[in-house]
Order: C-alpha cells, then sequence, then structure tokens
C-alpha cells in the first residue's frame, strides 16, 4: 500500500509543471530583438516594451559577471521607457540580477501585478556609480502580497542621462497546482493513517 501512495505522489510530481524555473536569455540571438517569449519550467515569459525601441541582446565576453554566461538582456528601461512580462501562470516570486558600467546612480525598479492587473508586490533598488560589472551584480525580488502574479513591469532611473542597465538570470517561483498539492496532502494523509493503525 505505502509503494502505491508514492508511486501515486510521485506521478503527480512528475505530471505538473516544475515550481521554479529560470530566463537566462541564452536561447537568444544576439542583437536587437523586438517583443520575444521563453519558456522554462512550463512557465513561459512574454517579454514586450511601452514602445517601439527594442530590446538588445548582448554578450559581454570578459565584462560579464559570473554565472550570467554568453546572453544578457539590455531592456527598454530608460526612466519613461518600461519593459513588461507577461506570465501564462500565476507567480509567487520573480528575481534577477543586474548592473552597469558605473556611468551613474541608477534606480531599478520592479512591480508585480495580478491578472486583474493590481499591483501585488513592488520592489526598488538603488544601484550607485561606483558599483560597476563585473564586480557588482544588484539583486531584485518581488513575491505577492495578494493573488499570484501575472506580469511585471520593470524600469530604471539614470540619475546622469540615459544610462542602460543590463538584467540576466531571472528567476521565479510558479504558484504549485492545486492538483499536486491535493494528490500529495492525500498521499500524506494515507501514511499517516497508516502509521497510526499499525
Amino acid at each position: 500500500m505505502k509503494k502505491v501512495i508514492l508511486a501515486i505522489i510521485g506521478m503527480a510530481a512528475l505530471s505538473a509543471p516544475s515550481d521554479a524555473g529560470l530566463f537566462d536569455f541564452e536561447s537568444l540571438a544576439t542583437g536587437n530583438i523586438g517583443g520575444f517569449a521563453l519558456t522554462d519550467g512550463g512557465v513561459t515569459g512574454t517579454f514586450s516594451a511601452s514602445s517601439a525601441t527594442a530590446h538588445q541582446v548582448q554578450d559581454l565576453g570578459t565584462n560579464a559577471p559570473a554565472g550570467w554566461l554568453s546572453r544578457t538582456l539590455l531592456p527598454e528601461l530608460f526612466n519613461a521607457n518600461h519593459t513588461f512580462v507577461t506570465f501564462n501562470v500565476g507567480l509567487t516570486l520573480v528575481a534577477f540580477q543586474f548592473g552597469d558600467f558605473g556611468s551613474d546612480d541608477d534606480f531599478m525598479h520592479l512591480r508585480a501585478f495580478d491578472s486583474s492587473n493590481v499591483l501585488v508586490g513592488s520592489a526598488d533598488v538603488f544601484y550607485a556609480t561606483s558599483q560597476t560589472i563585473p564586480g557588482n551584480v544588484g539583486n531584485i525580488a518581488v513575491t505577492t502580497s495578494g493573488g499570484p502574479i501575472m506580469s511585471i513591469e520593470l524600469w530604471e532611473d539614470g540619475q546622469g542621462g540615459t544610462n542602460d542597465i543590463y538584467i540576466d538570470n531571472m528567476r521565479f517561483d510558479a504558484v504549485p497546482e492545486p492538483a499536486t498539492m491535493a494528490a500529495l496532502a492525500l498521499g500524506v494523509g494515507a501514511l499517516i493513517r497508516r502509521r497510526k493503525k499499525a
């Protein structure tokens, strides 16, 4: 009986999308790019911009921070121009790394919204002129204070003019599927009842 329950739990876990994922931009070709979509762990993120200005995918070479591999995204981040990402499933967390080459002070802004476009989380991180990549990598994260995160908006305020901020390693946690949670709860409950009888 115990083996059967464990097998059911295992199948439920394998059939469900992974709860965590990463967009590292490695599948994108370098150069200008408009809207695009990335998928990992059952989560698809569709990237778009607030104007016709294209995003850029760049290879920073030896200037890339450790762990950024060969592709990094230069989003549309200048003040009024924002980048948007919509998700096909609800998330509980979105986080990414960022940095630039230190020409001015910057603020990275991140906002998260539910399916009704209601704000459910926000974060703002300061990146000083004295910080430069590859040595200094900023981290920004947002978790939901309400419903699942279905979209995010991100932008940068350059304090000394138009200044690019590169981003990479966008991590996210998906809301566990109800069916998976129910199967796991039933399995655990059965195991507890069986142990009590023994």
